[in-house]
């Protein structure tokens, strides 16, 4: 029961790929079961380590550095797609580097922990991509391609910039 969280973690990396790929090759509802499945190993990995205690130090860093590259590796694939503005996937993907450097550098003196809007900006990372493959899905491009998608990335954009900031904030009250 140990290794179980560890091996969902790094199942969501390879799921990544596997998305990209069928994202990539047009297999969109393929695409969109292995975004769900993989979005599922998030909840199940945390609810696991949680509700048995097995809790690791290798699953609290990578836990969060699998999230981000679900998140932006599917990102990647819908700015390739022209769904959504190149510049907001380069701002979320620049904040996750940070953090994750930020995170790799102070995790041996637990200076920064994982903020509950950080948590949130994810769950709506997620929930919005899902809308997006639900869109490409069912071929509502009219919607897909409106401001209604525009909005809704430049909202997880600037949320994802404050978490950025909440996280500096941190790690500068902890020093």
């Amino acid at each position: 029961m140990k290794k179980i969280p560890n091996i969902l973690t790094f199942s969501r990396i390879i799921l990544a790929v596997f998305f990209c790929y069928f994202y990539l090759t047009n297999s969109i509802i393929l695409a969109t079961i292995i975004f769900i499945v993989a979005s599922l190993t998030d909840t199940l990995d945390g609810w696991i380590a949680r509700k048995f205690n097995v809790v690791s130090k290798w699953g609290t860093l990578y836990d969060p550095l699998a999230d981000k590259f679900l998140t932006s590796s599917t990102f990647i694939c819908f700015a390739i797609s022209g769904i959504v503005e190149k510049w907001m996937v380069i701002v979320i993907i620049l904040r996750d580097i940070l953090t994750t450097i930020l995170r790799f550098t102070s995790f041996a003196e637990k200076k920064i922990s994982t903020s509950n809007s950080a948590k949130f900006k994810t769950f709506l990372q997620m929930f919005v991509i899902l809308g997006i493959l639900f869109l490409l899905s069912t071929n509502n491009l009219s919607i897909l391609y409106s401001d209604y998608t525009y909005f809704a990335m430049l909202f997880l954009t600037l949320l994802t910039v404050w978490t950025m900031i909440e996280y500096i904030r941190q790690l500068w009250k902890a020093k």
